[in-house]
């Protein structure tokens, strides 16, 4: 079928029983990439909220740490 999508820009990220190790866990992963401007998480809505707050939090922290700009979070 149709891809919206191309497959090399999706992360799944399935080892992590938190939250907060999922966002470092990924933000891991983006680091080891280059350039990357723009990040979509998907989630249920239930877990939205603390997810974009999570992970906003953490790759603050995990990217100005290493002298990177932080990716936005959509």
């Amino acid at each position: 079928g149709l891809s919206l999508v191309n497959e090399t820009h999706l992360i799944e990220e399935d080892l992590s029983l938190t939250t907060v190790e999922n966002a470092i866990r990924t933000a891991e992963i983006l680091m080891s990439r280059k350039n990357v401007e723009e990040v979509t998480i998907v989630t249920g809505e239930y877990h939205m909220a603390r997810s974009m707050m999570t992970f906003e939090m953490v790759f603050e922290r995990l990217f100005a740490k290493r002298g990177l700009r932080k990716p936005a979070l959509v």
